[in-house]
């Protein structure tokens, strides 16, 4: 396989708007947490194309921080 050559950081935002056209985007890490400041509601998430979806998009998980299964 070629090696993929590197991007600034410019060219990978410029990306994105295309990106968040056509897929679903997992933002984790520091931007997970970045976007939970903002307290996004489920209208968020949904927007207009999922507005009346039956289906709930809220995770099963909380904010919370993550505690093993031995705490």
């Amino acid at each position: 396989m070629p090696p993929v050559p590197r991007m600034t950081r410019a060219q990978r935002l410029a990306l994105l708007p295309d990106l968040l056209a056509r897929r679903i985007l997992v933002l984790d890490g520091a931007m997970g947490t970045m976007l939970q400041r903002h307290r996004l509601g489920e209208a968020d998430y949904r927007g207009e194309r999922f507005a009346n979806h039956r289906a709930t998009s809220r995770a099963t998980t909380t904010s919370s921080p993550s505690r093993s299964a031995t705490s």
